[in-house]
Protein backbone atom coordinates (compact mmCIF):
# COMPACT_ATOMS: atom_id res chain seq x y z
CA UNK A 1 0.00 0.00 0.00
CA UNK A 2 2.76 2.25 0.99
CA UNK A 3 4.55 1.55 -2.56
CA UNK A 4 1.62 2.20 -4.13
CA UNK A 5 1.34 6.17 -2.43
CA UNK A 6 4.96 6.76 -2.97
CA UNK A 7 4.36 5.75 -6.98
CA UNK A 8 1.61 8.15 -7.16
CA UNK A 9 3.56 10.44 -5.62
CA UNK A 10 6.59 10.34 -7.58
CA UNK A 11 4.47 10.51 -10.50
CA UNK A 12 2.13 13.60 -9.66
CA UNK A 13 5.82 15.12 -8.83
CA UNK A 14 7.51 14.51 -12.17
CA UNK A 15 4.10 15.75 -13.73
CA UNK A 16 4.72 18.78 -12.01
CA UNK A 17 8.27 19.27 -12.74
CA UNK A 18 7.68 18.92 -16.46
CA UNK A 19 4.97 21.74 -16.48
CA UNK A 20 7.08 24.33 -14.89
CA UNK A 21 10.08 22.91 -17.42
CA UNK A 22 7.37 23.75 -20.01
CA UNK A 23 7.12 27.50 -18.27
CA UNK A 24 10.76 28.07 -18.14
CA UNK A 25 11.28 27.21 -21.38
CA UNK A 26 8.64 28.99 -23.31
CA UNK A 27 7.65 31.69 -21.05
CA UNK A 28 5.79 33.69 -23.98
CA UNK A 29 3.60 31.13 -24.87
CA UNK A 30 0.76 31.95 -22.00
CA UNK A 31 1.04 35.56 -23.32
CA UNK A 32 1.21 34.80 -26.40
CA UNK A 33 -2.61 33.15 -25.95
CA UNK A 34 -3.95 35.76 -24.23
CA UNK A 35 -2.97 37.75 -26.69
CA UNK A 36 -4.78 36.15 -29.83
CA UNK A 37 -7.36 35.91 -27.82
CA UNK A 38 -7.85 39.47 -26.87
CA UNK A 39 -7.42 40.02 -30.58
CA UNK A 40 -9.72 42.28 -32.43
CA UNK A 41 -8.90 42.41 -36.05
CA UNK A 42 -12.06 43.82 -37.48
CA UNK A 43 -12.60 46.83 -34.76
CA UNK A 44 -11.70 49.79 -37.62
CA UNK A 45 -12.73 48.94 -40.98
CA UNK A 46 -12.87 50.70 -44.25
CA UNK A 47 -15.69 49.95 -46.75
CA UNK A 48 -17.50 51.16 -49.68
CA UNK A 49 -20.63 51.94 -50.06
CA UNK A 50 -22.75 50.68 -53.32
CA UNK A 51 -26.67 51.53 -54.71
CA UNK A 52 -26.39 48.07 -56.18
CA UNK A 53 -26.01 45.82 -52.91
CA UNK A 54 -26.84 46.36 -49.54
CA UNK A 55 -24.01 46.27 -46.86
CA UNK A 56 -24.15 43.86 -44.23
CA UNK A 57 -23.43 45.24 -40.26
CA UNK A 58 -23.27 42.69 -37.81
CA UNK A 59 -23.82 44.10 -34.12
CA UNK A 60 -23.68 43.33 -30.98
CA UNK A 61 -25.53 44.98 -27.47
CA UNK A 62 -22.04 45.74 -25.64
CA UNK A 63 -20.51 47.37 -28.70
CA UNK A 64 -21.38 50.73 -30.18
CA UNK A 65 -20.24 50.76 -33.74
CA UNK A 66 -19.12 54.36 -35.08
CA UNK A 67 -20.53 54.42 -38.91
CA UNK A 68 -18.54 58.08 -40.54
CA UNK A 69 -20.23 58.62 -44.06
CA UNK A 70 -18.38 60.28 -47.16
CA UNK A 71 -21.47 62.91 -47.05
CA UNK A 72 -24.13 64.19 -44.41
CA UNK A 73 -27.24 62.44 -43.70
CA UNK A 74 -29.96 65.20 -44.46
CA UNK A 75 -32.64 63.09 -43.71
CA UNK A 76 -33.60 60.79 -40.66
CA UNK A 77 -32.03 57.27 -41.51
CA UNK A 78 -35.51 54.92 -42.43
CA UNK A 79 -36.30 51.36 -41.15
CA UNK A 80 -38.43 49.22 -38.69
CA UNK A 81 -37.43 48.65 -35.33
CA UNK A 82 -34.66 51.29 -34.77
CA UNK A 83 -34.78 54.87 -32.43
CA UNK A 84 -33.01 57.48 -32.05
CA UNK A 85 -31.87 58.75 -29.05
CA UNK A 86 -31.79 62.27 -28.26
CA UNK A 87 -31.28 64.92 -25.58
CA UNK A 88 -33.01 64.23 -22.39
CA UNK A 89 -34.94 61.18 -23.76
CA UNK A 90 -36.03 58.38 -22.00
CA UNK A 91 -35.77 54.63 -22.24
CA UNK A 92 -36.44 53.06 -25.76
CA UNK A 93 -40.08 51.54 -26.78
CA UNK A 94 -40.32 47.85 -25.93
CA UNK A 95 -40.47 47.15 -29.73
CA UNK A 96 -37.22 48.80 -30.24
CA UNK A 97 -34.50 46.77 -31.79
CA UNK A 98 -31.49 49.05 -32.78
CA UNK A 99 -30.43 52.34 -30.91
CA UNK A 100 -29.14 55.05 -32.99
CA UNK A 101 -27.72 58.65 -32.14
CA UNK A 102 -27.03 61.57 -35.11
CA UNK A 103 -27.31 64.87 -35.95
CA UNK A 104 -28.65 66.43 -39.12
CA UNK A 105 -26.41 67.25 -41.72
CA UNK A 106 -23.21 65.15 -39.72
CA UNK A 107 -21.40 62.49 -41.62
CA UNK A 108 -21.17 60.59 -38.22
CA UNK A 109 -23.83 58.10 -36.66
CA UNK A 110 -24.00 56.15 -33.90
CA UNK A 111 -25.59 52.58 -33.60
CA UNK A 112 -26.24 49.61 -31.34
CA UNK A 113 -27.93 46.62 -30.75
CA UNK A 114 -30.30 45.76 -28.19
CA UNK A 115 -30.41 41.76 -26.71
CA UNK A 116 -33.88 40.96 -28.69
CA UNK A 117 -32.15 42.59 -31.87
CA UNK A 118 -33.06 40.93 -34.87
CA UNK A 119 -31.85 41.65 -38.74
CA UNK A 120 -33.20 44.92 -39.79
CA UNK A 121 -32.57 46.62 -43.04
CA UNK A 122 -31.87 50.77 -42.58
CA UNK A 123 -32.25 52.91 -45.68
CA UNK A 124 -29.85 55.80 -45.59
CA UNK A 125 -30.57 59.31 -48.17
CA UNK A 126 -26.61 60.44 -49.27
CA UNK A 127 -26.35 63.13 -51.55
CA UNK A 128 -30.27 62.06 -53.58
CA UNK A 129 -29.46 58.82 -53.25
CA UNK A 130 -30.28 55.61 -50.66
CA UNK A 131 -27.92 53.29 -49.24
CA UNK A 132 -28.93 50.03 -47.39
CA UNK A 133 -27.20 48.77 -44.22
CA UNK A 134 -28.40 45.91 -43.23
CA UNK A 135 -28.24 45.11 -39.35
CA UNK A 136 -28.02 41.56 -37.84
CA UNK A 137 -27.13 40.37 -33.88
CA UNK A 138 -24.08 38.19 -33.65
CA UNK A 139 -22.97 35.98 -30.50
CA UNK A 140 -19.18 37.41 -29.83
CA UNK A 141 -18.52 40.63 -29.58
CA UNK A 142 -15.52 40.68 -31.28
CA UNK A 143 -16.84 39.98 -34.74
CA UNK A 144 -18.35 43.50 -34.45
CA UNK A 145 -16.53 46.98 -35.53
CA UNK A 146 -16.36 50.09 -33.00
CA UNK A 147 -15.62 52.35 -36.64
CA UNK A 148 -16.38 51.58 -39.90
CA UNK A 149 -15.57 54.04 -42.06
CA UNK A 150 -17.64 54.96 -45.34
CA UNK A 151 -16.50 55.86 -49.09
CA UNK A 152 -18.43 56.12 -52.20
CA UNK A 153 -17.57 53.00 -54.66
CA UNK A 154 -16.18 54.19 -57.56
CA UNK A 155 -18.88 52.73 -59.75
CA UNK A 156 -21.68 52.74 -57.08
CA UNK A 157 -24.58 51.77 -58.67
CA UNK A 158 -23.20 51.87 -62.73
CA UNK A 159 -24.35 49.04 -64.96
CA UNK A 160 -21.10 48.66 -66.95
CA UNK A 161 -20.13 46.14 -69.91
CA UNK A 162 -17.15 45.13 -67.59
CA UNK A 163 -16.81 43.32 -64.33
CA UNK A 164 -17.70 44.18 -61.01
CA UNK A 165 -15.80 45.65 -58.29
CA UNK A 166 -16.53 42.87 -56.11
CA UNK A 167 -15.27 40.19 -59.32
CA UNK A 168 -11.95 38.90 -58.03
CA UNK A 169 -11.45 38.15 -61.99
CA UNK A 170 -11.50 41.95 -62.17
CA UNK A 171 -8.40 42.24 -60.36
CA UNK A 172 -5.21 41.80 -63.32
CA UNK A 173 -2.43 41.89 -60.62
CA UNK A 174 -3.64 38.59 -57.99
CA UNK A 175 -0.65 37.01 -56.84
CA UNK A 176 1.48 35.05 -59.17
CA UNK A 177 0.47 37.71 -61.90
CA UNK A 178 3.44 39.81 -63.88
CA UNK A 179 3.05 43.43 -65.60
CA UNK A 180 4.50 43.76 -68.85
CA UNK A 181 5.92 46.92 -70.15
CA UNK A 182 4.63 48.51 -73.59
CA UNK A 183 6.20 51.40 -75.63
CA UNK A 184 2.51 51.92 -77.38
CA UNK A 185 -0.55 52.37 -75.94
CA UNK A 186 -3.17 49.64 -76.06
CA UNK A 187 -5.38 49.83 -79.28
CA UNK A 188 -9.17 51.44 -78.10
CA UNK A 189 -12.06 49.50 -79.21
CA UNK A 190 -13.76 52.53 -79.86
CA UNK A 191 -13.73 54.41 -83.25
CA UNK A 192 -11.90 58.17 -83.21
CA UNK A 193 -15.02 60.76 -82.52
CA UNK A 194 -14.52 63.93 -82.89
CA UNK A 195 -16.62 67.20 -83.20
CA UNK A 196 -18.18 65.95 -86.21
CA UNK A 197 -19.24 62.73 -85.22
CA UNK A 198 -20.63 64.45 -81.98
CA UNK A 199 -23.27 66.44 -84.49
CA UNK A 200 -24.37 63.53 -86.54
CA UNK A 201 -25.29 61.58 -82.98
CA UNK A 202 -27.02 65.15 -81.90
CA UNK A 203 -28.88 64.18 -85.25
CA UNK A 204 -29.43 61.01 -84.21
CA UNK A 205 -30.90 62.13 -80.78
CA UNK A 206 -33.32 64.31 -82.46
CA UNK A 207 -34.78 61.40 -84.39
CA UNK A 208 -35.16 59.45 -81.01
CA UNK A 209 -36.86 62.30 -78.82
CA UNK A 210 -39.38 62.59 -82.58
CA UNK A 211 -40.10 58.85 -82.72
CA UNK A 212 -43.50 57.66 -80.88
CA UNK A 213 -43.35 55.10 -78.35
CA UNK A 214 -44.18 52.72 -80.42
CA UNK A 215 -41.87 52.99 -83.75
CA UNK A 216 -38.91 53.91 -81.35
CA UNK A 217 -37.86 49.79 -80.99
CA UNK A 218 -37.93 49.83 -85.14
CA UNK A 219 -35.89 53.14 -85.07
CA UNK A 220 -32.69 51.67 -82.91
CA UNK A 221 -33.13 48.69 -84.67
CA UNK A 222 -32.25 50.78 -87.81
CA UNK A 223 -29.46 52.59 -85.68
CA UNK A 224 -26.38 50.07 -85.64
CA UNK A 225 -25.19 49.61 -81.92
CA UNK A 226 -27.23 52.25 -80.58
CA UNK A 227 -29.22 51.93 -77.47
CA UNK A 228 -32.01 53.55 -75.68
CA UNK A 229 -33.41 54.11 -72.35
CA UNK A 230 -36.46 55.95 -71.25
CA UNK A 231 -36.34 56.70 -67.60
CA UNK A 232 -38.64 59.87 -67.67
CA UNK A 233 -37.20 61.57 -64.58
CA UNK A 234 -37.79 64.75 -63.37
CA UNK A 235 -35.69 66.70 -61.08
CA UNK A 236 -35.79 69.90 -59.28
CA UNK A 237 -33.54 72.53 -59.50
CA UNK A 238 -34.66 75.66 -57.72
CA UNK A 239 -35.54 78.14 -60.38
CA UNK A 240 -36.00 75.51 -63.00
CA UNK A 241 -36.75 71.69 -63.42
CA UNK A 242 -35.16 69.23 -65.68
CA UNK A 243 -37.23 66.09 -67.49
CA UNK A 244 -34.69 63.17 -68.69
CA UNK A 245 -37.13 61.74 -71.41
CA UNK A 246 -34.11 59.36 -73.24
CA UNK A 247 -30.68 57.98 -73.16
CA UNK A 248 -28.64 57.06 -75.72
CA UNK A 249 -25.43 55.11 -76.27
CA UNK A 250 -23.56 54.64 -79.32
CA UNK A 251 -21.05 51.39 -78.85
CA UNK A 252 -19.23 52.11 -81.84
CA UNK A 253 -17.85 55.74 -80.25
CA UNK A 254 -18.35 55.35 -76.56
CA UNK A 255 -20.57 58.25 -76.56
CA UNK A 256 -23.58 58.59 -74.42
CA UNK A 257 -26.56 61.11 -75.10
CA UNK A 258 -29.30 62.84 -73.52
CA UNK A 259 -32.74 64.10 -74.65
CA UNK A 260 -34.11 66.01 -71.93
CA UNK A 261 -36.74 68.79 -71.57
CA UNK A 262 -35.98 72.38 -69.49
CA UNK A 263 -39.23 74.22 -67.67
CA UNK A 264 -38.78 77.77 -66.17
CA UNK A 265 -40.43 77.16 -62.60
CA UNK A 266 -39.36 80.75 -61.57
CA UNK A 267 -41.25 84.00 -61.56
CA UNK A 268 -38.31 85.50 -63.81
CA UNK A 269 -36.33 84.45 -67.09
CA UNK A 270 -33.34 82.28 -66.72
CA UNK A 271 -30.40 82.16 -68.97
CA UNK A 272 -28.31 79.08 -68.97
CA UNK A 273 -24.68 78.30 -69.68
CA UNK A 274 -24.39 76.11 -72.46
CA UNK A 275 -21.28 74.97 -72.39
CA UNK A 276 -21.65 73.58 -68.31
CA UNK A 277 -24.62 70.52 -69.12
CA UNK A 278 -22.99 66.96 -67.28
CA UNK A 279 -23.97 64.24 -66.21
CA UNK A 280 -23.88 62.09 -62.92
CA UNK A 281 -23.52 58.25 -62.68
CA UNK A 282 -22.95 57.32 -58.91
CA UNK A 283 -19.63 58.41 -58.11
CA UNK A 284 -18.51 59.27 -61.56
CA UNK A 285 -19.17 62.98 -63.32
CA UNK A 286 -18.92 63.53 -67.09
CA UNK A 287 -18.80 66.80 -68.47
CA UNK A 288 -20.04 67.88 -71.80
CA UNK A 289 -18.68 67.62 -75.14
CA UNK A 290 -21.39 69.40 -76.59
CA UNK A 291 -24.72 70.25 -76.58
CA UNK A 292 -27.64 71.99 -77.96
CA UNK A 293 -30.38 73.63 -75.57
CA UNK A 294 -32.46 76.94 -75.61
CA UNK A 295 -29.61 79.55 -74.10
CA UNK A 296 -32.63 81.56 -72.24
CA UNK A 297 -36.70 80.58 -71.09
CA UNK A 298 -38.86 82.88 -69.85
CA UNK A 299 -41.14 82.62 -66.79
CA UNK A 300 -43.05 79.29 -67.61
CA UNK A 301 -41.35 78.20 -70.75
CA UNK A 302 -40.72 74.67 -71.76
CA UNK A 303 -38.26 73.82 -74.30
CA UNK A 304 -36.02 70.61 -75.33
CA UNK A 305 -32.34 69.78 -75.30
CA UNK A 306 -29.83 67.69 -75.87
CA UNK A 307 -26.09 66.89 -74.70
CA UNK A 308 -23.37 64.26 -75.34
CA UNK A 309 -20.76 62.82 -72.94
CA UNK A 310 -17.84 60.31 -73.20
CA UNK A 311 -19.35 57.15 -71.96
CA UNK A 312 -16.13 55.71 -69.89
CA UNK A 313 -15.07 53.03 -71.78
CA UNK A 314 -11.47 54.68 -72.27
CA UNK A 315 -11.23 54.22 -68.06
CA UNK A 316 -12.69 50.70 -68.71
CA UNK A 317 -15.73 51.32 -67.51
CA UNK A 318 -18.28 51.56 -70.75
CA UNK A 319 -21.18 53.07 -68.94
CA UNK A 320 -24.62 51.75 -70.41
CA UNK A 321 -27.68 53.71 -71.08
CA UNK A 322 -30.01 52.08 -68.40
CA UNK A 323 -28.04 54.13 -65.37
CA UNK A 324 -29.82 56.29 -62.81
CA UNK A 325 -28.16 59.19 -64.21
CA UNK A 326 -28.63 62.74 -63.10
CA UNK A 327 -28.33 65.79 -65.07
CA UNK A 328 -26.93 69.45 -63.60
CA UNK A 329 -26.82 72.73 -65.97
CA UNK A 330 -25.60 75.99 -64.89
CA UNK A 331 -27.21 79.26 -64.97
CA UNK A 332 -25.64 82.80 -66.37
CA UNK A 333 -26.23 85.25 -63.91
CA UNK A 334 -28.89 87.35 -65.60
CA UNK A 335 -28.56 90.54 -63.73
CA UNK A 336 -24.85 91.20 -64.93
CA UNK A 337 -25.66 89.94 -67.92
CA UNK A 338 -28.56 92.99 -68.31
CA UNK A 339 -26.33 95.27 -67.77
CA UNK A 340 -23.67 93.99 -69.89
CA UNK A 341 -26.40 94.62 -72.62
CA UNK A 342 -26.82 98.19 -71.68
CA UNK A 343 -23.24 98.94 -71.55
CA UNK A 344 -22.29 98.18 -75.35
CA UNK A 345 -22.39 101.24 -77.69
CA UNK A 346 -23.62 100.54 -81.29
CA UNK A 347 -20.73 99.04 -82.57
CA UNK A 348 -20.61 96.09 -80.35
CA UNK A 349 -24.56 95.49 -80.72
CA UNK A 350 -26.26 93.57 -83.41
CA UNK A 351 -28.36 94.74 -86.44
CA UNK A 352 -31.77 93.12 -84.67
CA UNK A 353 -30.62 94.38 -81.36
CA UNK A 354 -30.03 98.06 -83.14
CA UNK A 355 -33.11 97.80 -85.00
CA UNK A 356 -35.50 97.14 -81.81
CA UNK A 357 -33.65 99.18 -79.40
CA UNK A 358 -35.96 102.61 -79.18
CA UNK A 359 -35.20 105.72 -80.34
CA UNK A 360 -32.56 108.11 -78.22
CA UNK A 361 -33.62 112.09 -78.22
CA UNK A 362 -31.08 112.51 -80.48
CA UNK A 363 -32.71 110.87 -82.87
CA UNK A 364 -35.68 112.22 -83.12
CA UNK A 365 -37.01 114.84 -85.72
CA UNK A 366 -37.24 118.38 -84.26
Amino acid sequence: MESTQNRIRHQCSALILFGLALAVTFPGAQARAGTEALAWPKAIRNAALSTAQPFFLPLHPRVTTTLRFPAPLAQEPAGDGFWVERDGAGVPPSNVEYVLAWERGDTRMDIKALPNASLRDLNLSLEGRTYVLVCFPVNAPLDVSAAINFRFSATSGLVTDGKTENDPAADQFSAGSTIERVAEPPLSPYEIAGPARWIGFLDRLHLLHAAPSGDLESLVRSMPKVSVYSPYSERDHGLFTSTLLRVARDDRFDLVGFIFLLKNTSAQRITFDVTACAARAGAMFFPQLTAELTPSLAPGAVAPGYFIIEGGGKKNAPLRAHNDWLLSFALLDSSNEAEREKGKDASERSPLEILSAPPSPSDEAP
